[in-house]
């Protein structure tokens, strides 16, 4: 049987999926040397197979492996958006332009989403449809519990499957692990256990068995591999056999290696990014923009800086003059932060390898390591398997393995979860550690843009955009050292000179004063395409944002407000002038007053407008002088504020909805007005309380007992969410 093309094709907006497919790409390259099946496996996103790949696809032989994520409530990555639509938009009953095609596919998504891994099911559905053979179940990974172990599941599975149905075998005796059921994961075989120690100096293992002892669990380095449930998706990183895999620039995909950008300015573009302008200028993840920090201050919890307990920051960033970078209230500032200069120092020296050779050009370990490795992040437990290779004291290697077991799973949730461990703080627990630069680029991602809501409007200020965040700041229970948000943590310290400014220079004028390095950051636009104000101001509009899920909300008012403002002047403007179609008049003749030009707005006048919001105590209401500012000036109807650690009627923020005049207003102005109700915060737990708490409102319409099919039914266009997702760490 002659060679047919496989290829592993991904759609990826945040980079999870891109690593996953790159990963499995890497593995599959290593095992074809001795496995004629297919041709070289190609690696490429959905969007560069469509004019290359697909028209072949019901001509000749093909395998795919399609890895791909969903964005916001239903919609496709944008790399792979060509290929999406160009599938969903064929006739089942006349293109058969998959009649050649094996094909299997992982999706990844959100369960907090409603459409979760819709991309993934349509792609999966169309293949099918479109004559594709199914070799395996579509498998779905939920980000919001977990990728790891369905990911996992899947990568062992996938290859065998191709391969066999390439073949012509009967999938049924295809020998495989069987699908992970309920979060179960495959056995790893062929792995040699090491042999049990009893003592260790080790930092890192002694803490581990302490763990393990307080836990009632056995002693971590009595664990025994080779008969044990483990992640085995990655659970070698190949780095040291296998070459590096650089791609072209060309169509097929951006200039990477294994599939990290070359530098922070040269990253895969990502959906919504780009923005249209007079003059051509487009700020996107590949471009972004080095934007100077002209403002900060805190919004609460000044006094607790450096004591590691709550702060709140604004932050307001220049814009270019040449308006290339657009923005509308309830967008995204994506961040670009490289990994700073003392976490690289703590761990260059215990990375083996000076350099790395990326398209004939050098590229040294400190550049890569500042620019490209997300080092700083959360292990997971892939990495921490992958890590254990690279060990020279078998007490480590066993203990991280451990680690990365179903077994170790209650300790590594102890460990490395709640402590929010990250590769600088296992070297130090781990003095054997020692992996090599090859190595640490295949097992981590790159670096991660970080997303936050703009707090400001284009109409308040078209050369600035604002956005506020938490600091994340705490003691780790294991060593008791200072853990500090990777970008939070950064924009405070490089923002001091606002925040902490030097007394001696208060009283002195702004001109007289010391002139500082005025501190800058690269960013870029990441449009929303739900979460948006509704076109006509006068809809009315019901927030919910406790902590800083009010900060979108603070755009919201202030667009409405300046907005009014901008009408108010055109009114004026077009009213009061002497000309009207062609007919000169005399002053007298037509004399337009303020009340005038009041009616003619009238139908632009905004809506009515609620914004439920909560935090812990009075002293942490940030932005409380401006909801006061606008319920005082129209803005803002009514602001419904709750304190969790306080005396009150209610503790949160549903408690505040479910009051029986807070829920009447909810039902007459989202059920019979066609307003418009956005929530804003953690999508792990507040987000879901908040629909329960919507489903009881809705339970009160009229006939009663429809709550639950009332907000499914409501859900976008008229609930909106705007999740906080991204960990800082």
């Amino acid at each position: 049987m002659a060679e047919q093309a496989l290829l592993i094709i991904y759609g990826s907006a945040t980079g999870n999926s891109e690593h996953i497919a790159t990963q499995l790409h890497k593995k599959i390259q290593a095992l074809q040397p001795t496995d004629s099946t297919f041709t070289p496996a190609i690696l490429l996103d959905g969007n560069s197979c469509v004019k290359t790949n697909l028209p072949n696809w019901s001509k000749s032989p093909t395998s795919i492996i399609l890895i791909t994520s969903t964005t916001g409530d239903g919609d496709s990555p944008e790399n792979i958006s060509r290929l999406f639509r160009t599938l969903k938009r064929k006739s089942s009953a006349v293109d058969k332009i998959c009649g050649c095609v094996n094909f299997c596919v992982l999706a990844l998504g959100d369960t907090n989403y409603s459409k979760f891994c819709y991309t993934g099911e349509v792609l999966d559905k169309k293949f099918k449809e479109c004559g594709g053979t199914r070799v395996m179940p579509l498998t779905k990974a939920d980000e919001a519990t977990g990728l790891e172990e369905q990911v996992s599941s899947f990568e062992d599975r996938a290859y065998a499957c191709i391969k066999a149905a390439a073949l012509g075998q009967d999938l049924s005796d295809v020998d495989v692990p069987p699908p992970a059921p309920n979060g179960d994961t495959p056995k790893i075989t062929n792995v040699t256990a090491p042999t049990p120690l009893p003592t260790s100096t080790s930092p890192g293992v002694i803490l581990l068995q302490k763990l393990c002892a307080a836990s009632s669990l056995p002693d971590p380095l009595t664990f025994d591999i080779s008969g044990e449930e483990v992640l085995g998706g990655l659970q070698s990183s190949q780095a040291s056999s296998v070459a590096l895999d650089i791609q072209g620039k060309g169509e097929e995909g951006g200039s990477s290696l294994n599939g990290y950008p070359l530098s922070l300015n040269d990253s895969v573009a990502e959906s919504g990014t780009i923005t249209s302008t007079s003059s051509h200028t487009h700020y996107t993840r590949q471009q972004p923009y080095s934007s100077p920090i002209t403002s900060a201050r805190y919004l609460a919890g000044k006094e607790n800086y450096g004591k590691g307990e709550r702060r709140v920051i604004e932050i307001c960033m220049e814009l270019p003059d040449d308006f290339g970078y657009e923005y509308t209230p309830g967008d995204s500032v994506g961040i670009l932060i490289p990994n700073s200069p003392e976490s690289v120092n703590s761990i260059e020296s215990r990375i083996k390898g000076e350099s790395v050779m990326i398209e004939g050009e050098e590229f040294g370990k400190d550049g890569v390591l500042r620019e490209r490795v997300n080092f700083n992040g959360v292990l997971r437990r892939r990495e921490l398997i992958g890590l254990s290779e690279a060990c020279t004291d078998p007490s480590e290697s066993t203990c991280l393995k451990y680690l990365g077991s179903k077994s170790g799973s209650a300790i590594y949730t102890k460990f490395i979860t709640a402590n929010s461990l990250s590769l600088v703080h296992l070297m130090e627990f781990f003095p054997s550690l020692s992996p090599g630069l090859e190595e640490v680029l295949n097992l981590f991602t790159c670096i991660p843009p970080r997303y936050y809501s703009v707090t400001t409007s284009p109409l308040q200020n078209v050369k600035g955009v604002g956005v506020a965040f938490s600091v994340v700041d705490y003691k780790m229970e294991v060593n008791g050292d200072r853990r500090l948000g990777h970008v939070t943590g950064h924009f405070e310290e490089i923002c001091g000179m606002y925040l902490r400014p030097d007394p001696r220079f208060a009283r002195l004028p702004i001109a007289l004063r010391p002139k500082l390095p005025c501190p800058s950051v690269k960013i870029f636009p990441f449009p929303s395409k739900h979460f948006k104000l509704p076109a006509d101001p006068s809809y009315p509009i019901v927030m919910v944002g406790p902590g800083t899920g009010v900060a979108p909300f603070m755009s919201f008012i202030n667009h409405r407000k300046f907005g009014r403002k901008v009408a108010k002047h055109e009114t004026e403007e077009t009213c009061e002038g002497e000309w009207r179609g062609g007919f000169e008049l005399e002053g007298e003749e037509l004399a337009v007053g303020t009340e005038d030009a009041q009616g003619y707005r009238s139908s632009k006048e905004i809506g009515e407008s609620h914004l439920f919001f909560g935090c812990r105590t009075r002293k942490d209401w940030i932005f409380e002088e401006e909801i006061k500012a606008f319920e005082k000036g129209g803005e803002l109807t009514k602001a419904h504020v709750c304190f969790s650690r306080e005396e009150g009627e209610g503790k949160y923020v549903q408690d505040l909805m479910k009051k029986e005049e807070n829920a009447e207003k909810i039902r007459d102005l989202i059920a019979k007005k066609n307003g418009y109700l956005y929530i804003c915060g953690d999508a792990a737990n507040m987000a879901r309380d908040v629909l329960l708490c919507l489903e009881e409102i809705f339970d009160g319409c009229e006939g009663g007992g429809g709550g639950k099919k009332m907000v499914e039914k409501l859900k976008f266009p008229l609930i909106l969410f705007c999740y906080q997702l991204v960990p800082d760490n």
